[in-house]
């Protein structure tokens, strides 16, 4: 329960710090807000599903493509439906 808050603190944390252009420090946020959520929720779970949006978007804003797409396997291969999530 608490990692669970924990990790959807850190999205929001991600996101304030990306609109601030603080784009390093809101993807690793947001990579261990990701790491967390699944180890607590599993891939299905809503905080899950917040921080893989939030970390798919940061990675496809900064260009890092190469990273995206590991990121899409890694969650299909967790059981995440992507296409529902990131757009």
């Amino acid at each position: 329960m608490v990692l669970s808050v924990v990790a959807r603190l850190q999205v929001t944390t991600a996101s304030v710090l990306r609109a601030l252009g603080k784009y390093e420090e809101a993807e690793d946020m947001a990579q261990d807000a990701f790491d967390k959520a699944v180890r607590v929720g599993g891939p299905e779970h809503a905080t899950t599903l917040l921080a893989l949006d939030e970390y798919a978007r940061l990675l496809l804003f900064q260009n890092k493509h190469s990273a995206w797409r590991a990121l899409k396997k890694r969650a299909l291969k967790l059981g995440v439906e992507w296409d529902a999530v990131v757009q």
